[in-house]
């Protein structure tokens, strides 16, 4: 089954990071896979983040496993939200729209 595959071409975002750390100058910048990191190197959390993620420290009531599309509620409620939205004069039918929760 697997003998049949065709490998995709290579990620053109991707073969950037080689060239990124064989590149010598003090004054780069790395905006290749979308992270900044500061002069040490790391990548700094916001103060928003941490607030953020005391707020649902704080909140959850379980550990279960959500699932790769994530908490349907919010998918759903989430999706609601387009049909504010207006393309070529008409309303996104609720049939049409989907929501996928990303971690």
């Amino acid at each position: 089954m697997f003998d049949d595959l065709i490998m995709p071409p290579a990620d053109k975002i991707l073969s950037l990071m080689p060239i990124f750390r064989q590149d010598s100058r003090s004054n780069k910048i790395d905006l290749g896979v979308g992270v900044y990191r500061d002069a040490s190197g790391t990548t700094p959390i916001p103060r928003a983040v941490r607030e953020a993620e005391k707020r649902i420290h704080t909140a959850q009531t379980t550990k279960a496993y959500v699932g790769p599309a994530g908490d349907p509620v919010f998918a759903i409620s989430s999706a609601g939200l387009s049909s504010a939205r207006r393309r070529r004069g008409s309303e996104f039918a609720a049939s049409r729209r989907r929501a996928e929760q990303a971690p």
